[in-house]
């Protein structure tokens, strides 16, 4: 279970930076003044050194993704060229979009060893628990929310937001952990380690529901049909009864799923909330539909601090804003290839632990996927690095099953 990994020191001490990504960054914003903007490209860019060359080492040439990949850079590229007056806003506004991208050629190209990916989403979990557990203690600890967090309508006291800042990012973050902590449990073979799983999925799961994100839910939601799906009809019959009995008796959940259709929340949404955000993203993508507004213009957190442009709340509606409909459909092309690939690819995966492993990673990624549709979770570095890196481990993990039959005979 807590096996060592193969890899050298300085690849485990890189690896444990970018795992432990969310605290890092929280001790920085906390308690060291500088720095705090370039730990994770430095860290970033050493794993990227460490993990490019070894695509010849492991004969993965070819990621499958190539052409989703270029394309959707040159035009980042273009566009950057395109709006040459708005240099500085637009070079700002395509490295919040590709920077990070490059955790996937580093998830993909990384581990030689299966054993190596497979502790290393143990890790994951572990940071992630950490993290749920002191959202849950919030509370305890007199620890204050924003009232902004609670519409005036709903009788409220408390989300949860632990050290991300913010409870919908908390509740993307649980959302993309519960589906692979509950892999876990299948894939262990030690009652032990099933136990312990268990608990970390319930505690992630308890996390989940304190930070009261409707968006978070849908999303775990979704990303729970897709998982059981992967298994087989019945657990998918079994999620859509268990996800209608939680609506029905849990009263919180209830309440806060049917406010959502209220005549007080959709006049507050159309006023000055999503809707109104979202319908001010697609008037702009129709002024401008096939290149957009420009990179950084727009719906983000670039727009918003360079032109005091509120968050559209919408990733998608945001691209569309900025990119226009060339920038949005290669945007989801690249993100429905990789779904489609880690597919094709389980689907050819004998090696039962793997296999599990690979839907809990796959759901995991769907989840943040159909969050970014209510949320920008694509802007929050830490997740952004998570889904690109898990990712590219995900289309490799096949190759190295490979590599260790090869290695076994």
């Amino acid at each position: 279970m807590l096996q060592r990994f193969t890899l050298t020191k300085i690849e485990v001490t890189l690896l444990m930076l970018l795992l432990s990504f969310p605290i890092i960054e929280f001790i920085f914003r906390e308690w060291i003044p500088f720095g705090g903007s370039l730990w994770d490209k430095a860290v970033l860019f050493a794993l990227f050194l460490i993990a490019f060359p070894r695509k010849y080492e492991t004969n993965r040439l070819e990621t499958d993704l190539t052409k989703q990949f270029s394309a959707f850079i040159v035009l980042g590229l273009l566009l950057l060229v395109y709006y040459l007056p708005y240099f500085s806003v637009s070079f700002e506004g395509f490295r919040s979009i590709y920077q990070y991208m490059i955790a996937f050629f580093i998830g993909y190209y990384f581990f030689r060893h299966l054993e190596d990916w497979q502790q290393t989403l143990r890790v994951f979990l572990f940071v992630g628990a950490a993290i749920a557990l002191y959202g849950l203690a919030q509370p305890f600890l007199g620890v204050q929310m924003p009232d902004s967090w609670v519409d005036s309508g709903e009788a409220l006291r408390f989300r949860a937001f632990s050290i991300v800042q913010s409870p919908n990012v908390l509740g993307g973050y649980m959302a993309f952990l519960i589906p692979i902590s509950m892999s876990l449990f299948f894939a262990e073979k030690k009652k032990l380690y099933k136990y312990m799983w268990i608990i970390i999925s319930l505690i992630l799961l308890a996390c989940l529901f304190a930070t009261l994100s409707r968006g978070a839910w849908i999303a775990f939601a979704l990303a729970m049909v897709v998982f059981a799906t992967l298994i087989e009809r019945r657990a998918l019959i079994f999620v859509l009864i268990v996800g209608l009995l939680v609506v029905l008796f849990v009263p919180t959940v209830g309440d806060r799923m049917t406010y959502m259709f209220s005549e007080t929340y959709m006049e507050k949404s159309a006023s000055d909330g999503r809707v109104a955000r979202w319908t001010g993203a697609l008037d702009q993508a129709i002024n401008e539909p096939f290149f957009g507004k420009g990179l950084g213009q727009y719906g983000g957190a670039v727009a918003q601090r360079n032109f005091g442009i509120s968050y559209v709340d919408n990733y998608y509606a945001k691209t569309i804003a900025e990119l226009g409909f060339v920038g949005l459909t290669l945007f989801v092309w690249l993100l429905l290839s990789i779904l489609y690939q880690a597919y094709k690819r389980m689907a050819d995966i004998k090696d039962n632990r793997t296999r599990w492993l690979m839907r809990g990673v796959f759901a995991g990624l769907s989840a943040v996927i159909l969050h970014n549709g209510v949320e920008n979770i694509f802007e929050v570095p830490f997740m952004a690095v998570y889904f690109w890196f898990l990712a590219g481990t995900l289309l490799a993990a096949p190759l190295m099953v490979q590599q260790k039959e090869v290695n076994n005979k």
